[in-house]
């Protein structure tokens, strides 16, 4: 049976050395890519949840300052979405 130099031996160590730390610095980088991806749709995600805060608030605001215009432009949308929703059916109905 062969036996190995040890020559042979440290660089076969010194090699996988290598290769174990390549492989440590890729997956630090892949960590990045997807850390800092995740933190972006994190941030987006923040952004449009107080944007979407704000616009309930404001009308919320509208409507304690004038809730007869609310009231009426909620049965105004109303009725134009029945009469779109007739109009539809009839002529499903017609063809």
């Amino acid at each position: 049976m062969k036996t190995m130099s040890p020559n042979c031996t440290f660089d076969l160590k010194e090699g996988v050395n290598e290769t174990t730390d390549q492989v440590k610095d890729f997956a630090v980088k892949i960590g990045n890519k997807f850390g800092s991806g995740y933190q972006s749709a994190s941030r987006s995600v923040k952004r449009i949840k107080n944007s979407l805060d704000d616009s309930i608030e404001d009308v919320r605001h509208g409507i304690r300052e004038r809730p007869l215009t609310a009231v009426a432009g909620a049965t105004l949308g109303a009725f134009a979405i029945g009469v779109l929703a007739g109009w539809l059916a009839s002529s499903r109905r017609s063809s």
